[in-house]
């Protein structure tokens, strides 16, 4: 697994790439981006976010929606909340060679998957979407499918929002994000200049993790 640099916005998250959709007032700071600012009485905290694509390193090949049920998981628990009135994710999903596209609603939600050898597909971009699943693929085959042309299988999916909600901790992936999310040398200028790290539990099928820079006193 290795650190890429992550944009995220109020509409989604993706890779660091030209091209992609979606909106919202982005600002690169290299790895850090600060996302708040909280000021209380007796301390002062400034927390930075930073997200990590997960490899799939340890991963089996598994069902081809594995990786989109994974991607709703992590987007919903972290970015967004799930509509109340939800009671499934209805998505398109077209199949490319080496990758997907789905587009998902309510939201609705694009999100592109690449597909490995032998090993499970993973998320790689989740954005909103701007427009309707035809302009969606278009977009993604004109900007960001890099496979041979070829039309992709088309065909309907349809999510349980109970199963979206469920979370089984990877403690393996967990503790290696820990140790290796941030390189020795950047973990000795952090903490010289009194910023701590703090790494939520990656629950099993997350294409992407969170690491928390936090400066000053935790209560």
């Amino acid at each position: 697994m290795g650190t890429r640099r992550r944009e995220r916005s109020d509409d989604g998250v993706r890779r660091g790439e030209p091209g992609g959709v979606g909106a919202g007032d982005r600002r690169r700071d290299g790895l850090l981006r600060v996302c708040a600012r909280q000021r209380r009485p007796t301390m002062t905290m400034l927390r930075l976010l930073v997200f990590v694509a997960l490899s799939c390193w340890s991963c089996a090949a598994s069902g081809s929606e594995d990786g989109l049920v994974g991607a709703l998981r992590w987007y919903y628990r972290w970015i967004a909340e799930l509509p109340a009135t939800a009671k499934s994710m209805d998505c398109t999903v077209a199949s490319f060679s080496i990758s997907q596209f789905a587009f998902c609603e309510p939201g609705p939600l694009a999100i592109d998957l690449d597909m490995p050898p032998s090993s499970a597909p993973m998320a790689t971009n989740i954005t909103r979407a701007l427009s309707g699943f035809a302009d969606e693929l278009r977009n993604f085959k004109g900007h960001r499918y890099s496979g041979p042309p070829q039309n992709p299988v088309i065909r309907a999916l349809s999510i349980q929002a109970s199963t979206l909600a469920q979370c089984k901790v990877d403690l393996e992936q967990t503790r290696r994000l820990a140790a290796t999310a941030v390189v020795a040398q950047q973990r000795i200028d952090l903490s010289n200049r009194g910023i701590a790290l703090r790494f939520p539990l990656v629950c099993e099928g997350d294409p992407f993790c969170l690491v928390f820079f936090y400066e000053g006193q935790r209560r």
